[in-house]
């Protein structure tokens, strides 16, 4: 999220009073009632919510909906971001100009707007219940990547007070009992969801020392929580840390709409053998991109297809991102600012076959989600046999047979429902997407070493 020029107060307005009215209507005692007489029935015998309620800490709103109401200007005095906030975090939709290319179920989403698409799914979560001792996970929801900004963003902030407010609050308020009793492990059976990169929060305890990042993992008690981050630290000796998919901006409502696409997908004329969509990173020594980016503009152009993410703001415009993913056989995926990127789950999305060039990018990553067979949906080149020079990306590519390519398409679109967020709770609902596999892991992960409870 960089600086804009717009001015939305009346729209920031408009966003604080639906983000407020949400949080008011959402009341875990309330779902876990409805739950029960909706799927169990009243003299059910069959518990069907039974090691999986999840138990949702009331937080002061300062902490989550507040800071939505600040999005224009008022974290950061050069960043206004309530396009983004808008429609439970996906953003805004993507113009009806595109539908055509796209169908429906697309806007333009925010990559770092995990926390807030996370709690409004956990809202509507069948399973929330209102008595901790009935809990098998707690759920705090605080807006840890927006809170971030303050600290990241403004100069002379104290970054020792990111989070202080929650963890005091916590201490004062959380159920002690569940938090503290020897088998839970002190707190690990809570979780919380920060929507940035591990490395904005890595600063370690002397944060004023540290070039980036703000201190809060040190904090004892965010600490002790599983904390599901887009990327994580995968030397992180505590083993606390979890990465799920970034949001893509496909979030279909229904069934229908998923299909819709996948037909897309199927159908889609891939005139290019590869692509990539980014721009170079000069300021970094180790950063493979320039030389992915001469082999695709120069010697193999017919053959690649080139998205400048220099000249645009792609991850807020999602048309041209997917219109050359669909053209091609394979999306190079070099590590970026950091070792992931959303484009990977853009490619996966859009039936590219993704190709990596270090194994923090997606292998060792996201292993809640991903399959462990990497070969049956992408390919691997290492960094140093592209710095080299002695790789030709064209050639490497185009070596493998079209049944083996067609294979790992297949395999990229069974794979997809489970990487994308979906959008809306009815009938038609979209099942075992990216956040149903994120919260039956971290069930999965809380089961261990803690009381049966529920």
């Amino acid at each position: 999220m960089k600086k804009s020029v717009a001015t939305a107060s009346l729209y920031c307005f408009l966003v604080s009073g639906m983000a407020l009215l949400f949080f008011r209507n959402s009341s875990p005692g309330t779902r876990e009632q409805t739950s029960q007489e909706l799927s169990l029935g009243k003299n059910s015998s069959v518990d069907g919510c039974k090691g999986k309620r999840v138990f949702v800490y009331d937080l002061p709103s300062e902490f989550n909906s507040q800071l939505l109401e600040r999005c224009n200007s008022g974290i950061v005095n050069w960043l206004n971001f309530c396009d983004h906030v808008s429609n439970d975090g996906f953003g805004q939709p993507v113009p009806q100009e595109f539908e055509p290319l796209l169908g429906k179920g697309w806007y333009k989403t925010d990559s770092y707007m995990l926390e807030v698409i996370f709690h409004r799914r956990m809202a509507s979560y069948e399973c929330l219940t209102d008595d901790p001792a009935r809990a098998n996970a707690f759920y705090v929801p605080y807006y840890a990547g927006l809170d971030a900004l303050h600290y990241l963003y403004n100069p002379g902030a104290n970054k020792s007070l990111h989070g202080a407010g929650v963890a005091e609050w916590l201490e004062r308020n959380a159920a002690r009992k569940f938090w503290d009793e020897e088998q839970g492990g002190g707190g690990r059976d809570h979780f919380v969801v920060m929507g940035r990169t591990a490395w904005d929060f890595g600063a370690g305890s002397n944060p004023d020392l540290d070039r980036w990042g703000t201190p809060i993992l040190a904090s004892p008690k965010f600490s002790s929580m599983s904390v599901l981050f887009v990327e994580k630290n995968p030397w992180d000796p505590r083993r606390r840390q979890h990465a799920v998919p970034y949001p893509t901006a496909f979030h279909p409502g229904s069934r229908g709409e998923l299909g819709d696409w996948v037909a897309r997908v199927r159908g889609s004329r891939r005139s290019y053998l590869f692509a990539f969509a980014g721009a170079p990173r000069p300021s970094q020594e180790a950063s493979i991109r320039s030389l992915l980016l001469d082999q695709c503009v120069g010697e193999a152009s017919a053959r690649c297809k080139f998205v400048d993410c220099g000249e645009r703001r792609c991850g807020h415009d999602p048309a041209p991102i997917a219109a050359a993913f669909l053209s091609a056989e394979f999306c190079l995926q070099p590590r970026g600012d950091s070792a992931t990127r959303r484009s990977v789950f853009d490619a996966i999305v859009a039936g590219c076959i993704p190709v990596f060039f270090h194994e923090d990018s997606a292998y060792s990553q996201y292993t809640w989600h991903l399959p462990d067979d990497p070969r049956g949906y992408s390919v691997f080149v290492r960094e140093e046999e592209i710095k080299g020079g002695n790789v030709s990306i064209s050639e490497v590519l185009g070596r493998f047979p079209r049944e083996e390519v067609a294979a790992m398409r297949a395999r990229l679109l069974e794979m997809a429902p489970r990487l994308i967020y979906a959008h809306g709770g009815g009938s038609d609902r979209l099942e075992g997407d990216a956040f149903d596999v994120a919260i039956q892991r971290v069930l999965e992960e809380a089961a261990h070493g803690s009381i049966a409870r529920g």
